[in-house]
């Protein structure tokens, strides 16, 4: 309470020193000071509201002109606004102004600093008396409006107060708030409380109303409107019929958590005017000049309905706060929660609030909760963010004109993923007849090509029951649900097989092979290859002789669940680094010489096309190895991580044959090699 009354003291104080300098102006006080949220120590941020001194100015400037004598006089020479013109003056200019004043007209200030970069920008000071810091804004009459907002969200219930305390209290302890420096990736408390304005406005029973009936319920003295954004609802609480839900505080804690765990934060956007979740299409109107900065958590302004709160946030942050609420709500079930122990040991909201040591949230620690999972299920995920505000335009077009945007986004990630796999990294892929694959249209030519037959009968295979190579040797076949590709007599990848094999008929339909008996036919006619131990370079200089046509991969359609078994013959991800440093060494060298042209961008430091030339020399250096067997062999499955029409592809990467630390080494490689380069195919396909 007495800080409470120093604030208001240190109010008027600036009231009467602004009023000085700037005739008719007003400090407007706003956030946590007057919403209802405030704490001990928390800044006071004061709006200085300009309109009245521009309009003063403006007439004083009109009577000087016309040489009429004032009632008050025109401004002196030596007066602060004689050398600026409020109205047509830049936010900084006028802020350096304020600045200037603090420093040498206002006693007991110190720090005063003019941050005129910010989306926001400010004029920070510290008063040193009460160690208060202050920041004073200039153009920022929504902030006023949102903590009107607030205050209304207050008074029509009392449980929401000791709600968004104990969120933000518990945010801030598990490092997903309150950046003691300001910035960063990290949730403001703004955000956090309107996430928990959102939730009470989604409880079966809403407690809160939405923003768009708060304002049919507005007078015509209450309509309101900034910066062209409708602002109006009603000041008084009591025009708002009240809530039917009679839920507890620690009911409506634990639901908090529960419903924020598994959100799709990435592929909605939270709107407190409509109350529910929009799709990120809806912001993706490449043609809008205002647009709504969309990234891994999405938070409308309830009146900037072009402002994202959470834009600031990045995909670690936003994936730790589902987790850490995924942590909080299964312990919001436990009995330490709901019963004090008997053994003296911590419990209810106090172990909530535990920190976690800052070496448990550093970059490199900080485990996704499907990665937790995963670890509990013995599994090995690999997560692929949906990421809209790297879209191309092409692309985000064409998610705004589908029914469903997952399930293109989904169809996308796997196309991508199977290049990456195949064209990139040089690995057989083998899809399952029973994944989710709606559609398959090949082209496919071979020089030399093999004839499909009848294990019993010796005879040429029908269409549908045919097994596809294609480029590079890929072969992707289909079995049906009952049976598995056995992958662990696969054969080596060659595009174009001797020309004593027999040949393959040119079709432009499905090959398939449906069953156990078609699979060992496929296997059989390659078995004088894998006793001979062709070589890599055998194998390299036959493709050299294929003219065989790339498999048109999006000509399939991929719904959610799709399997694949795949092989690795070679340590491809052994030596990476080092060889792309030697590519573009030697490509410099060439471009200097003129034997290059470095505009191709066929070299990029960070393309697909580079990778897929590491990829080559690295086989290249593995030339005379004989191969008879794969390396590792695994099974690889691409689904839509969550319950709730979540964005995000799980790649789940399980061993079915050979050594187990190879096969970790490898899948670290992918972890990181997977996201990175599906996020560079989709901007490639553009």
């Amino acid at each position: 309470e007495s800080e409470q009354k120093l604030r208001e003291l240190l109010i008027t104080f600036l009231q009467e020193v602004f009023s000085e300098f700037f005739p008719g102006c007003k400090v407007v006080p706003f956030g946590s000071t007057v919403n209802g949220f405030d704490i001990h120590g928390c800044d006071l941020d004061l709006f200085l509201d300009l309109e009245k001194t521009k309009t003063f100015q403006a007439q004083e400037k009109a009577l000087s002109e016309e040489d009429l004598e004032s009632t008050k006089g025109p401004p002196s020479e030596d007066s602060i606004l004689s050398d600026i013109d409020l109205e047509k003056a830049s936010t900084s200019e006028v802020l350096e102004l304020v600045a200037t004043v603090l420093q040498k007209c206002v006693a007991g200030v110190h720090k005063v600093q003019a941050v005129t970069t910010a989306r926001l920008p400010v004029v920070k000071f510290i008063h040193k008396e009460s160690e208060l810091q202050v920041d004073i804004s200039i153009n920022n009459r929504l902030a006023v409006c949102n903590t009107r907002f607030l205050q209304l969200c207050t008074s029509l219930d009392m449980r929401m107060r000791p709600l968004v305390y104990v969120i933000r209290h518990w945010a801030k302890q598990n490092h997903l708030a309150g950046n003691p420096f300001g910035g960063g990736p990290l949730l403001n408390n703004y955000a956090l409380t309107l996430l928990v304005v959102f939730f009470l406005q989604n409880r079966r029973y809403p407690i809160l109303p939405t923003v768009s009936h708060l304002k049919e319920l507005a007078s015509d003295s209450e309509q309101l409107v900034i910066d062209s954004w409708d602002c109006s609802f009603p000041d008084d609480c009591t025009e708002v019929e009240p809530t039917e839900n009679s839920e507890s505080l620690c009911t409506l804690l634990a639901e908090f958590f529960k419903y924020f765990m598994e959100f799709d934060f990435a592929g909605n956007v939270i709107s407190l005017r409509k109350g529910k979740v929009l799709p990120v299409t809806d912001f993706m109107n490449p043609t809008v000049e205002r647009k709504f900065k969309l990234g891994p958590m999405n938070i409308q302004d309830p009146f900037e309905l072009v402002h994202n709160v959470a834009g600031n946030i990045n995909e670690r942050t936003a994936q730790r706060f589902k987790k850490e609420c995924k942590d909080a709500s299964k312990y919001c079930r436990s009995l330490q929660y709901q019963k004090k122990s008997s053994k003296g040991k911590i419990w209810g909201l106090v172990r909530l609030f535990q920190p976690h040591s800052t070496t448990e949230w550093s970059p490199t620690s900080s485990p996704s909760t499907d990665q937790v999972e995963a670890a509990d299920k013995n599994e090995t995920l690999i997560a692929i963010p949906f990421k809209a505000s790297t879209l191309p335009d092409n692309t985000k077009r064409e998610l705004c004109l589908s029914s469903d945007f997952r399930d293109v986004w989904f169809n996308k990630i796997c196309h991508a993923m199977l290049y990456v796999m195949e064209e990139v990294l040089k690995c057989n892929c083998c899809c399952t007849e029973e994944s989710g694959v709606d559609e398959v249209s090949f082209e496919v030519s071979h020089t030399d090509s093999l004839t499909k037959c009848d294990q019993s009968k010796g005879v040429p295979l029908s269409t549908s029951e045919r097994s596809l190579e294609g480029e590079d040797g890929v072969g992707i076949c289909h079995t049906g649900s009952e049976n598995k590709c056995d992958l662990t007599k696969a054969i080596p990848r060659d595009a174009s097989h001797s020309a004593s094999k027999s040949s393959l008929e040119e079709d432009d339909g499905v090959d398939f092979v449906q069953s156990d008996s078609d699979i060992k036919c496929y296997q059989a006619k390659y078995a004088s290859q894998s006793a001979s131990k062709r070589s890599l370079e055998e194998e390299e200089n036959a493709v050299e002789h294929s003219t065989s046509k790339k498999p048109r991969l999006d000509s399939k359609k991929y719904t959610n669940g799709v399997n694949w078994y795949c092989t690795v013959w070679h340590k491809v991800w052994m030596g990476r680094r080092k060889m792309r440093r030697q590519l573009l060494h030697s490509a410099a060298e060439d471009g200097a010489e003129g034997d290059a042209n470095p505009a191709d961008g066929t070299m990029e430091a960070n393309g697909l096309d580079l990778e897929a030339k590491v990829t080559e020399a690295l086989l290249q250096q593995e030339s005379k190895t004989e191969v008879s067997e794969p390396l590792l062999t695994f099974s690889l499955s691409a689904r839509v991580a969550g319950e709730n029409e979540n964005t995000k592809t799980l790649l789940s990467v399980i061993p079915v044959q050979g050594n187990s630390s190879l096969f970790l080494d490898f899948f670290h490689f992918l972890e990181s090699f997977i996201p990175k380069s599906v996020e560079k195919y989709i901007e490639k396909a553009e």
